[in-house]
């Protein structure tokens, strides 16, 4: 048996010795709270009841401790691991294989790491970090209470209960599988949704961004976004299927999109954009554009500031429009259409006094052209500043014009007509089937006028020549100044005038009448003939006077016209008046039917009250106006005006050179019955109740709507605004310069925007939205993913569900959210505002390389007393350097310090050795000396080479 023992230094000179003398020296250890050699190999116990257990290099320092696993490590009172490479450190800590668990009561489980009081990181993998934070199934939890709960989540402050959820923040919740939560309060509660926003409140946090839907994105505060929804800004809600809402706006319909404070799209498929911008739940696919502009009415569009539309297809563009019929078009500031199918064009102030000088068209299938326009009759007609057409089926067009009778009709400047009555010129009046044509032209009821300042007052009266009248019943007029003026008397020449009943007078004062050539006209006789005899007045000895063909009361037929019918007018070559007070006029036309008007060449005017002027001009049905050069109204109460103009649907007008209506069919396949409008050179409305209005616009989808010079809108419903816009399926919706929307219900506003997929929308110049559902916001801004939102200029948005908002922000994941774009920055507008507003411990914000922000623990004090810890801990790592310096030097000391042995029949021995260990050397020397023959003494001295250290040792033997 043999004790060694043995004086330090130093600390660690005597811990080197003890480690080199142990190699020789037998383990021994007892119930004390000294440290001793464990059972196991290179295993270390060290206070009371503490234990290695049989394992390998294992060390347990504390009462009760317990390090039963090879290489495990337990510190700290009732420490416990029981499990290879598990470390324990702290009161009551316990960890499992591998697992790392430092604070007390901490819990660390299967290659976790748990840190902090009573932190726990209980399944295989996980890691917790911070006071009471809990961490299983892979995941890791970082702060005070933070807890990560789903399979491999991560949290930094709050809760994180999905799988591969994200949350950062005091008390965020991402409970959806793959969601993020990032700000104070955040509410991610379904997969793969994102919220981003903390809390504004004192007291709970309920203004926190929350996410209720799958696929949601709620940023900023007070956001909240449902299934698909995307809300951007502070109180933005999003609560509709795949609706988006940006600013203080409200989505809640599905697919609905508001942008603009105060906004709210509560229909399917809705837009709102502009401030307090609303479109209600009846206003499925409505579009809401402009501050307080408001779409009640299914499939409405309201474009403007304070614009409303409450009808069914609507359409309203301009502040204060009204729109509330059904399919009703207004344009224009004020402009309102309150009737069904009616369309108001043409803009006007608020009057405060007046009230809105828009155009108004109140009657069904009105149109109201014009400033303080009124159509308010059905069917009827307003062109021009202030005219007014309130008959049903009534036209006034020009400026002041009044049509105020049923299919009456008004055209030119101040022009008015009453039931049944046509005036055509500058100031012209027709009465009840009257028909007035000229600058100031006078037709009382039934009468016809024709020429400057000309008065037919009587019943059944004709006038034709500059200032002519016929003031008699079924009295006619023909000629400058002609006058007639007693019942059924005719005048004809300059000045002439009559003095008496059924007389006509041919010529005024000093006139002759010869005829051109009288020996033609003599061949031309036939049958009997007589010769008239003519008394010192003049008159002659005829009861009748007819030139051409006449046959009725007060018929007309100059000319080889022809004239049947009571007061029907029959003047040129050719022409046919057939029907009472009918009138065909030039070189040859024909008008049959009652009040029918053909005047001109080759025209055409075939029902009660049609009209036809011009050249090769047809007007077919009552109140069929055809007015130009080869214009047709082919149907009852149509007008066609201009060039080849064609009107040829029901109800319709076609205005400009080649403007058409063409008959179109309902989406069965049936023939349309409603009211079809082109206006402008070649522009053509070919489905019901189609609008094409400016040069070659096309409006052939049902109840599609094309205004701007070569629009098309060629989808059911579709809607196209602007020079060459195109919307081509069904409820598309396209406005500005080549904007293009060619998805089903897809809008495109903007120059050359394009949104070419199913409920795309997309806003700004050459703004594309290529994706389902998806939409782009800004110059050049591209969203081309499904369900993906693309805001500000050059935002970019290539993978499904994913948001980038800033210029030049793009998305590089699905379902990703990204701020800004590459050199962009994040300012707060008023940082020292905002930093008074804080309350409560203040955390750092932090940023990984790809700009993904999160928030650290660590706080303002920490941050500051961090200078002083690191210095100290250079400090102390030096000194660390030092003595490990020192211990290797003690270590080569041992390895070279001996006992030499004192051979039989000597006293004494000396011997010498060199040690190395860790690049550090020392040299000693030692003696033996025998005291007797059982009995020897030993003693050594060793000194470092490098740093000079000195160690030595004193010993005994005695044996027996």
């Amino acid at each position: 048996m043999s004790v060694a023992f043995g004086l330090r230094r130093n600390r660690l000179t005597l811990l080197a010795g003890v480690a080199a003398l142990a190699v020789a020296s037998p383990a021994w250890a007892d119930a004390t709270p000294d440290c001793n050699d464990g059972a196991g190999g290179g295993s270390t116990e060290c206070g009371t009841n503490s234990t290695t257990g049989g394992a390998t290099n294992a060390t347990a320092v504390g009462n009760g401790t317990s390090a039963t696993g090879n290489d495990s490590t337990a510190v700290g009172v009732n420490a416990v691991t029981a499990a290879q490479g598990g470390t324990a450190v702290g009161s009551n800590a316990s960890a499992d294989l591998f697992g790392t668990a430092i604070g007390t009561q901490t819990l660390a489980g299967l290659g976790s790491f748990a840190g902090g009081f009573q932190a726990a990181a209980q399944d295989p993998l996980s890691t917790a970090l911070g006071t009471q934070s809990l961490a299983t199934g892979g995941s890791t939890a970082v702060g005070a209470q933070a807890t990560a709960t789903g399979a491999f989540s991560n949290t930094l402050g709050g809760t994180s209960t999905g799988a591969g959820a994200v949350s950062a923040g005091t008390f965020s919740n991402a409970e959806g599988d793959f969601s993020f939560a990032g700000g104070t309060g955040a509410q991610a509660l379904a997969d793969s949704s994102v919220a981003i926003g903390g809390s504004s409140g004192l007291f709970g946090f309920p203004n926190a961004a929350t996410v209720t839907g799958a696929n949601g994105v709620a940023i900023g505060t007070g956001t909240i976004a449902g299934f698909n929804g995307t809300a951007v800004g502070p109180g933005a809600n999003a609560g509709g299927f795949g609706a988006f809402a940006g600013g203080d706006s409200d989505a809640s319909g599905t697919l609905a999109a508001a942008l603009g404070s105060g906004a709210n799209a509560a229909g399917a498929a809705s837009i709102a954009t502009g401030a307090n911008a609303s479109v209600t739940l009846t206003g499925a696919g409505g579009v809401a554009n402009g501050a307080s502009a408001l779409v009640t009415g299914f499939a409405g569009v309201a474009i403007g500031a304070s614009s409303v539309v409450a009808g069914q297809n609507g359409v309203g563009v301009g502040a204060g429009t009204q729109a509330s019929g059904v399919n009703a078009g207004a344009f224009g500031n004020t402009a309102q259409a309150t009737g069904a199918n009616s369309l108001a064009l043409g803009g006007g102030n608020n009057d405060l006094v007046n009230g809105p000088q828009g155009a108004n068209a109140s009657g069904a299938n009105a149109i109201a052209i014009g400033t303080q326009a009124n159509a308010a009759g059905d069917q009827s007609t307003a062109t021009g500043a202030g005219a007014n057409a309130s008959g049903d089926s009534s036209t006034a067009t020009g400026a002041g014009s009044s049509a105020s009778g049923f299919a009456s009709t008004a055209n030119g400047n101040g022009a008015s007509a009453t039931d049944l009555g046509s005036a055509f010129g500058f100031q012209a009046s027709a009465g009840h089937g009257g028909t007035a044509i000229g600058t100031g032209a006078q037709a009382s009821d039934t009468a016809t006028t024709v020429g400057i300042a000309t008065t037919a007052s009587g019943v059944g009266s004709s006038v034709f020549g500059a200032l002519a009248s016929a003031t008699g019943e079924f009295t006619t007029s023909l000629g400058v100044l002609a006058n007639a003026s007693f019942d059924g008397s005719t005048a004809l020449g300059y000045l002439a005038t009559t003095t008496r009943d059924n007389q006509v007078v041919a010529g005024g004062a000093g006139s002759s009448f010869t005829v051109g050539d009288i020996v033609a006209s003599t061949a031309a006789q036939s049958g009997p003939v007589s010769i008239a005899t003519v008394d010192g007045s003049g008159t002659v000895g005829q009861t009748s006077f007819v030139l051409g063909s006449a046959s009725g009361n007060a018929a007309v037929a100059l000319g080889t016209s022809t004239a049947n019918g009571d007061g029907a007018v029959g003047i040129g070559k050719g022409n046919v008046a057939n029907g009472r007070g009918a009138v065909a006029i030039g070189d040859p036309n024909t008008a049959t039917g009652v009040g029918a008007v053909a005047i001109g060449t080759d025209n055409t005017a075939n029902g009660q009250g049609a009209v036809a002027l011009g050249n090769l001009s047809s007007a077919t049905g009552q109140s069929a106006i055809a007015l130009g050069d080869s214009a047709t109204a082919a149907l009852a109460s149509n007008i066609a005006i201009g060039q080849s103009t064609n009107a040829a649907a029901i109800n319709s007008i076609a205005l400009g050179n080649g403007a058409m209506t063409a008959p179109g069919t309902t989406p069965s396949g049936a023939p349309s019955l409603g009211t079809s409008v082109a206006i402008g050179n070649l522009a053509s409305a070919g489905n019901e109740d189609a609008v094409a209005i400016g040069d070659q616009a096309n409006a052939s989808g049902f109840h599609s709507t094309a205004v701007g010079a070569e629009s098309v809108a060629s989808g059911t419903g579709a809607q196209a605004f602007g020079w060459q816009a195109n919307a081509s399926m069904q409820f598309a919706t396209a406005g500005g310069h080549q904007a293009q929307a060619t998805g089903v219900r897809s809008t495109a506003f903007g120059k050359s925007a394009v949104a070419s997929n199913a409920n795309a929308s997309a806003f700004g110049n050459q703004a594309a939205a290529s994706g389902t559902r998806s939409t782009a916001v800004g110059d050049l801004a591209v969203a081309s993913a499904a369900n993906s939102t693309a805001l500000g200029a050059g935002a970019t948005t290539a993978f499904a569900g994913s948001t980038a908002v800033g210029f030049n922000a793009t998305t590089t994941r699905a379902n990703q959210v990204v701020l800004g774009g590459t050199g962009s920055s994040v300012t707060v507008g008023d940082l020292t505002a905002s930093t008074a507003a804080q309350t409560g411990p203040v955390s750092i914000v932090t940023a990984d390389a790809g700009g993904t922000l999160g928030r650290s623990t660590i706080n303002l004090t920490q941050l500051g007393a961090l200078p002083g810890q690191v210095n100290t801990l250079f400090n102390l790592t030096e000194i660390n350097r030092r003595d490990i310096r020192k211990a290797n030097e003690g270590v080569a000391m041992a390895l070279a310090l001996d006992s030499p042995s004192v051979p039989a029949g000597a006293n004494f021995a000396v011997s010498g050795g060199i040690g190395y260990y860790q690049n550090r050397t020392a040299a000693t020397t030692a003696f033996s000396a025998r005291v007797s023959d059982k009995a020897i003494i030993s003693a050594g001295v060793g000194v470092g080479l490098n740093s000079g250290e000195v160690g030595a040792r004193g010993g005994f033997q005695f044996a027996w």
